[in-house]
């Protein structure tokens, strides 16, 4: 009941009350996981970020060092405040717990961007999309990436994918709206933020499971 409550407040943007909730399904099960998890989502969207971090490492704890999602969320932490060493050994734990995780694997490409190696970076942003062809940000992170680098036809064409995977899970969501023949403008990390929201789903400025 609790998570339920600290979800429904969540998607009206009350985080405080969301974070009580959350917090009330811990002290009632304190082994619980998943309550940490969502308590540490809460935690970074108030930018708690140390005690953000210190939950998402008691959620993982929990769940025997087997917790990608919530492993994912703390490389996206550690992107945020620019701790890109921490990012990085962060991102290879996520690919370890499960090598076929989208966000995971688009933010480990993110960090190789980050520290220069734009070949790395691409290679991640690749299998991603190749992984989960339906996941919208390794399209748009693989076509900025690529159009930097020059490779503006091949660029188009992710962007343009990036945008055809977002009608697609709009028509599938919502299918009384008609966004079939839609001309979307290239979309941008807060328009998707928006979109996976209406969708129940979460993102990032990273593109990844922002905090999912």
């Amino acid at each position: 009941a609790h998570l339920e409550l600290g979800s429904s407040f969540e998607k009206m943007g009350d985080y405080e009350s969301a974070l009580t909730e959350y917090n009330a399904a811990i002290a009632i099960a304190i082994d619980f996981p998943e309550a940490y998890f969502h308590s540490a989502r809460i935690l970074f969207k108030l930018n708690r970020l140390k005690e953000a971090e210190e939950t998402y490492l008691q959620a993982i704890k929990l769940k025997g060092g087997d917790y990608p999602q919530a492993q994912n969320n703390l490389t996206v932490l550690y992107l945020s405040t620019n701790q890109i060493m921490k990012a990085l050994e962060s991102a290879k734990k996520t690919m370890k717990m499960d090598s076929g995780y989208a966000p995971g694997i688009v933010n480990m490409g993110v960090v190789y961007e980050l520290m220069g190696d734009k070949s790395a970076a691409e290679d991640y942003y690749r299998k991603a999309a190749e992984k989960n062809p339906d996941y919208a940000m390794a399209h748009y992170r693989l076509g900025l990436l690529l159009s930097q680098a020059g490779e503006l036809d091949e660029a188009q064409r992710e962007l343009d994918r990036q945008k055809e995977v977002i009608v697609k899970l709009l028509t599938e969501a919502l299918p009384d709206i008609k966004l079939k023949d839609a001309k979307l403008r290239e979309v941008t990390p807060a328009d998707l933020a928006s979109i996976e929201r209406i969708l129940d789903r979460r993102v990032n400025a990273f593109g990844v499971a922002e905090p999912v």
